[in-house]
């Protein structure tokens, strides 16, 4: 499941590979792929302490002659309030701002799913969004005969609750300024020739104060390059998204409803053939 335009409005370190991709031969039907197909690999970055109502980033490189297709961030123990505040390739590895909450010290990670096929990333302008305001911006879509793969985005002051694939080529994030200080977002789609699937799981209630996590796997012969989520009732930005990362066939995201009302998380994914 994705969704339209018109109803979403509502330092580098030493990394560890987790799981390969194992190259399988092309079948006649896929045409334009090549002999072999595509291998792709999920990559976890060295651990980084964030220091409770601090920020902190990261980059997770990809293997030399791999390419970045997705990512995010998982951490060691809980993601109770440990919010994504960028989550974006740069185009040889992946970069994620995380924002600490909780009350505690969160050690986080972050993670890239990285590709032998070539992809290039689509990136859209930065938009102001005001301070305590809420903003839907999207990326520019994939070029024809391309398709999704991963998106993500770069943002300032700013938690989201949305970041999927759109069914018009494009990646959507929804993201609300919940400080007084001007914010900005920016939205990137990385698009390949390569056939991708995309797909949506369960939708997971999460009440208030709980932080759970939301997943959907990949059919088998495929394996995520890419994913995200996005909340049920967006309007009451009560849900924000924290980690979000590939684990062997399933992409996983998890959410922390900070509001008084019961919400629903659901996990998407973008499946590329082995």
């Amino acid at each position: 499941m994705t969704f339209g335009r018109t109803v979403l409005l509502a330092s580098v370190t030493s990394a560890c590979v987790l799981a390969t991709g194992v190259p399988a031969p092309a079948h006649p039907s896929d045409g334009a792929r090549s002999a072999r197909a595509a291998v792709y690999r999920q990559v976890v970055g060295a651990p980084l302490t964030v220091a409770t109502n601090h920020s902190n980033g990261a980059e997770v490189p990809c293997p030399e002659g791999m390419f970045a297709t997705g990512g995010g961030f998982t951490t060691d123990g809980s993601a109770d309030r440990v919010f994504q505040t960028s989550s974006f390739s740069t185009g040889r590895g992946w970069y994620v701002d995380f924002r600490n909450v909780s009350g505690a010290p969160r050690t986080v990670r972050p993670t890239v799913v990285c590709s032998t096929a070539q992809h290039r990333n689509q990136n859209g302008d930065r938009e102001e969004v005001a301070r305590m305001r809420a903003a839907t911006v999207f990326s520019p879509r994939c070029p024809e005969g391309s398709t999704p793969s991963g998106g993500g985005f770069s943002g300032s002051q700013v938690f989201s609750w949305l970041s999927a694939p759109q069914h018009d080529g494009s990646w959507g994030v929804q993201a609300v300024n919940t400080r007084y200080l001007a914010g900005s977002l920016a939205v990137t789609v990385t698009c390949s020739a390569e056939p991708h699937q995309e797909l949506s799981g369960d939708e997971v209630v999460i009440l208030p104060g709980e932080t759970k996590d939301a997943v959907i796997k990949c059919p088998a012969g495929q394996t995520p390059s890419g994913g995200g989520g996005f909340v049920a009732r967006a309007l009451l930005h009560t849900i924000f998204l924290s980690r979000s990362f590939a684990r062997g066939d399933t992409w996983v995201v998890t959410g922390t409803n900070t509001g008084s009302d019961e919400n629903g998380l659901t996990a998407s994914a973008v499946c590329a053939k082995l």
